[in-house]
Parts: C-alpha cells; structure tokens; sequence
C-alpha cells in the first residue's frame, strides 16, 4: 500500500463524508498517516523534491486445504518504501 494512493482514497471517503453532511476534515488524519506512513527521509536540490516514505505490505490471507488451513504472511525481512520526486 503506497501513501500516496492511501492518502488520495481517503481523501475521497472525506470529501463524500463532508458531502453527505458530516463535518469531516482530512487534516484531522493526517498524524496518523504521518504514524502509520514515516518518511525516511527528504532532499530537495535545484527545486527537485525527493521523499522516501514507509509503505504497507498486506500480505496475510488464508489457504483453505482439506483438514487445514494455512496462513500466508509476507516476508519480514523485506520493507516496502515509496519514493517520489516532484519537480
């Protein structure tokens, strides 16, 4: 799950929210965004504007066998980022 997307969905769910009549707003959210999505870190050089950020790997689901279940989990050693640049 990339923190762009996720902000930009729920950015959507709190418009349709404020449209429906429930005063909503999307600052409300956005310290746990900046929890559940930190940066690494950020550059900025000759007005580029580079930022890494932690993103989400939901990976989990069951297998259904016959006389078991498995469980699928992602890999730990593996940490999912996104990087965007603007400018």
């Amino acid at each position: 799950m990339l923190p762009h997307y996720v902000w930009s969905d729920f950015r959507d769910v709190t418009d349709e929210l404020k449209r429906s009549g429930f005063p909503v707003q999307l600052e409300w959210f956005a310290r746990i965004f900046e929890f559940r999505f930190p940066a690494c870190g950020t550059l900025e050089l000759d007005n580029i504007f580079l930022e890494v950020r932690h993103a989400l790997e939901p990976c989990m689901s069951w297998e259904k066998k016959p006389a078991r279940a498995a469980r699928c989990v992602r890999d730990s050693s593996l940490e999912p980022v996104q990087v965007k640049i603007r400018g």
